[in-house]
């Protein structure tokens, strides 16, 4: 996993736990991770406890051999060894200035040579839920393989 896009993100926004990443993604402290297509599954979800939304973000999860174009805003050593798998978290930036406040979950498709008049597809699906607490929690549990409690205590709360 990557999380130096802007710098690397603070513990208090970022916890890795077993096999799950958890990115606090609130529009309050720029911030950016990625996933690598080798710890991908082809799965991103989100939890607005505020506002009882539960987001479902599915694409096809990758292949032997993909690979992705790497996004970080630098000359790269490896052009092709980037993440299948982003989110991004607006805030303020070294000028104080931002965009949002908001945050966006990402995927992007395999690099492809193609030939031209070649072209290629991706497809992503995002899911935005809403409903009674015990029928998300039981979506989030299925799909995500964590419940809506664990990801509230996954982070901090507050800042």
């Amino acid at each position: 996993m990557r999380d130096d896009y802007f710098g690397s993100v603070p513990a208090d926004r970022l916890t890795v736990a077993g096999d799950r990443v958890f990115f606090k993604a609130d529009g309050k402290q720029r911030g950016k991770i990625g996933i690598p297509p080798a710890r991908s599954l082809g799965l991103v979800g989100s939890w607005d406890a505020k506002a009882g939304v539960l987001t479902l973000l599915r694409t096809a999860a990758p292949k032997a051999g993909d690979r992705f174009v790497n996004s970080t805003w630098k000359i790269q050593e490896q052009p092709f060894a980037g993440d299948m798998l982003n989110s991004y978290n607006d805030g303020p930036n070294d000028t104080g200035s931002c965009l949002g406040p908001f945050y966006e979950m990402e995927s992007s498709s395999p690099a492809l040579a193609l030939a031209p008049g070649a072209t290629g597809t991706h497809l992503q699906t995002m899911i935005h839920l809403c409903g009674e607490r015990a029928g998300l929690d039981a979506i989030a549990k299925a799909e995500l393989g964590v419940g809506l409690d664990a990801i509230e205590k996954a982070l901090p709360q507050g800042k």
